[in-house]
Order: C-alpha cells, then sequence, then structure tokens
C-alpha cells in the first residue's frame, strides 16, 4: 500500500466535477486503487486522514463537493483547490462551465475555506485567432478584478503541444477554422510581464507551471503541489519533501494521484488528458461508485 505524503485529485480528469460521490465513498472507506498511466500497473493506496499530509483539488467546477467541505474538515483533512477559469470562447472549451458562475463559485468557495486555500489557475494560455494578446489581457482583468480577495496565487502556463492536444486542434482547425499560433519566448515573456501587472493590482501573486522561461518576466515557478501551498493552510507538515516532476519543466514535490486519463467530459481542445469527449462520455457511463477503482481495467 503506498503511504503517499499528498493526495492529488486530479491532474489526469476533474473528479471533483464529476466523480463526487465516488470520491467521497473512498474517503469514508478510507482506501482506493489507480492505475498508473505507463506500464498499467494496479496500486492500493491509503486515504486515510493519518496518512495524508493534504488532499490538492484540480477543476474547473467544485460545485459538487461544496456539500461536503464540513465533512472533510470534521475527518481531519487539510486540503486545498487548483480553480481553473479560463474564459475561453466555445470552440476552445466546448462544455466548460460559463464564466460568471464560474466565479461566483470562487468566491463561495474562497468564503468557505479562505483564500489560502482557493488557488486561480489561468492555464493554459492558448493565443490563437479567436484568443490573442488582446483578448488574454481584457479577459485576465475582468476575471482577476472579480477574483480581487478570493484568492492570493495566479498560475499560469502558456500551451504546450501534447499529442492529444495536436489531434484535438487539428478537429476544430478543419471544422471551425480555429488557427492556433505556437509562441516564441519573446512574445510569451511580453504577455506574461503584462499579466503579471494585473495580477498584483488585484493582490495576487502570479506563478508559472512548467515554464523556466518566464522567469525573464519576473515570475516564479510554483510548485502546484509542495510545501509552499500547503504551508498556507496547515504548520506542522514534515520536512522530508522530495521533488517528483510530472514533466519538463515542473518543479511540484513527490504525490499520488488517484486520477484517470479519459475521464473528463468538459471537452477543452488544448487538453493532455483526454483523447475526446466521447470516449470520456463512455468512460462517465461506465464507472460506479461503489468502484474502489474509478475506471475499471478490462
Amino acid at each position: 500500500m503506498a503511504l503517499p505524503g499528498i493526495i492529488s485529485i486530479s491532474r489526469r480528469g476533474d473528479i471533483p466535477a464529476f466523480h463526487t460521490p465516488w470520491l467521497m465513498k473512498r474517503l469514508r472507506e478510507g482506501y482506493c486503487y489507480f492505475q498508473t498511466p505507463y506500464g498499467g500497473k494496479i496500486q492500493h493506496v491509503s486515504l486515510g486522514p493519518e496518512d495524508c499530509e493534504g488532499l490538492v483539488f484540480w477543476t474547473r467546477n467544485p460545485y459538487p463537493l461544496f456539500k461536503h467541505i464540513d465533512e472533510l474538515k470534521d475527518r481531519g483533512y487539510y486540503f486545498y483547490f487548483h480553480f481553473t477559469i479560463t474564459g475561453y470562447p466555445k470552440p476552445l472549451e466546448s462544455h466548460t462551465p460559463p464564466l460568471l458562475k464560474s466565479i461566483d463559485r470562487f468566491k463561495y468557495l474562497s468564503e468557505k475555506i479562505g483564500p489560502d486555500s482557493v488557488h486561480w489557475r489561468y492555464d493554459p494560455v492558448v493565443l490563437s485567432n479567436l484568443t490573442p494578446e488582446a483578448f488574454h489581457i481584457d479577459n485576465f482583468s475582468f476575471i482577476a478584478d472579480n477574483l480581487k480577495g478570493s484568492s492570493k496565487i495566479c498560475t499560469i502556463s502558456f500551451l504546450q503541444f501534447y499529442k492529444k492536444s495536436r489531434a484535438n486542434f487539428t478537429k476544430i482547425n478543419q471544422q471551425l477554422g480555429v488557427r492556433l499560433e505556437e509562441s516564441d519566448v519573446e512574445r510569451k515573456i511580453k504577455l506574461a510581464q503584462s499579466l503579471r501587472k494585473i495580477a498584483s493590482d488585484n493582490g495576487l501573486k502570479l506563478r508559472s507551471c512548467c515554464d523556466s522561461s518566464l522567469l525573464d518576466a519576473g515570475i516564479l515557478k510554483g510548485s502546484c503541489i509542495g510545501p509552499e501551498y500547503l504551508s498556507l493552510i496547515r504548520t506542522d507538515i514534515y520536512d522530508n519533501w522530495k521533488k517528483r516532476p510530472t514533466r519538463k519543466g515542473c518543479a511540484c514535490f513527490e504525490s499520488v494521484d488517484i486520477g484517470t486519463y479519459e475521464t473528463c467530459t468538459f471537452g477543452c481542445s488544448y487538453c493532455y488528458a483526454t483523447r475526446g469527449r466521447e470516449t470520456a462520455l463512455k468512460n462517465l457511463k461506465n464507472y460506479h461508485k461503489n468502484d474502489p477503482i474509478l475506471v475499471r481495467p478490462k
């Protein structure tokens, strides 16, 4: 059995949005299984609060978890959220929650657990004919202004072209005429500097995810999972942290991710974790909240 420091829920799919009943049953029973994405090994992991330094939620819609927040606290879990709000046009994000509704949910969650526990992700920054620099400056300003006081950290990254996202972009280019623009370092730094100024004006520290080039824009690299963020919500964390990057440029520390690829149905065309919304919808239909593993291998 794996005894992790931190449980990641999840970089591979939006568990809070789509699988909260499964998650709560697993937390109540104190364990789950997950399949490693490379090699397919099945692992058994303890989810008991005594074995977890913290839970890190990654989501675009934490609403299904709202009614369980008090239970999580009562059970002794420490947790924080990475809450993604980007507000992109429908061709890029076909089924994400409406922007204003996401902002309202962010503010509610912050009031419930505090701004140290809810980090805003404007991630990834996609440059396209629909979302040029001017779009991002206006869009980021609007969201930052509305989230003022509700968060202290915002994380950005520029789109990386993974195999799955390239295939999805080919589809929307052919079907909708969306043209992506791969950004050079100078272009990224210039836009990032503008976003940093907007963030600062709204009380936000801007951090980068997996992008060392943004250090030249004065933006520190964030450890999305690690002691920096966890120390904001608890003081008794252990000091034997191990770096465990998940990809090039990642500054995260060791964690166990209990999620599964191909399970998010928000349909973001730039997603690295989902081949297509149809596959995720099929997996969503086949999962059962009482199964100790999110998607049971054949």
